[in-house]
């Protein structure tokens, strides 16, 4: 998913739609043994310095056969914010613009927190959601982690991403911050090597997870 700051031009009904195939089932979940599903989201706010171009971003996931859905966010309050959340829970990667409504990342904090919540509260999952920002990273990184240590243990790594170490429901679950002077058309690349970074260490311990249990039940053979 991936929620874009505007350009000088909204998009129309068409640019949206053309986002996610219409003869795609939207229901099924890529896991990380094939690829992630991208969904896509987009602000109606106009950041004229920060432009997201959608259509490239789509085309970029569509030559390496990932679906990338789109949405638009029409309001900033806590409604939309919940359907923001709920249309994040069958993607791998959720992709968040960091200033949807020049308000310094304040809705987009909102969101993440909710999604939070939200993958806790079912139990937990596998996630990378990424900022997309045309802002310093570094600062915006900061002020991501500021916001979450009020509630949570988490800890900036490689100086682009955001772990939080305090839930056992969030252990694959990732936040990076990635700059808008990486293009839309490289981005795919970008999160697929992300993703699959924090899926690595996920299919290690499922594999000594079945040694495990075929070595107990080898005496019963």
């Amino acid at each position: 998913m991936s929620f874009g700051a505007g350009s000088d031009t909204f998009p129309t009904d068409e640019d949206i739609n053309a986002l996610v195939d219409p003869d795609d089932d939207p229901t099924p979940i890529i896991t990380a043994s094939a690829s992630p599903r991208i969904e896509s989201t987009k602000s109606k706010a106009k950041v004229k310095n920060h432009p997201f171009d959608y259509q490239a971003l789509a085309e970029a996931f569509a030559k390496d056969g990932i679906a990338c859905c789109g949405l638009l966010a029409k309001s900033f309050n806590v409604e939309e914010r919940d359907i923001i959340t709920a249309s994040s829970h069958k993607a791998d990667i959720t992709i968040l613009d960091w200033d949807m409504q020049s308000d310094s990342g304040q809705f987009a904090i909102e969101i993440i927190k909710s999604i939070i919540v939200s993958d806790i509260n079912s139990g937990g999952r596998l996630r990378l959601l990424s900022i997309y920002t045309g802002e310093h990273v570094t600062a915006v990184i900061t002020k991501l982690n500021n916001e979450l240590k009020k509630t949570y243990r988490s800890v900036i790594k490689n100086d682009d991403s955001i772990f939080i170490e305090d839930n056992y429901a969030l252990e694959q679950w990732c936040i990076v911050v990635i700059s808008k002077d990486v293009y839309e058309k490289d981005l795919p690349n970008v999160l697929i090597k992300k993703f699959t970074n924090l899926t690595a260490g996920l299919l290690s311990n499922a594999a000594l997870s079945c040694i495990s249990e075929i070595r107990e039940k080898t005496h019963g053979i």
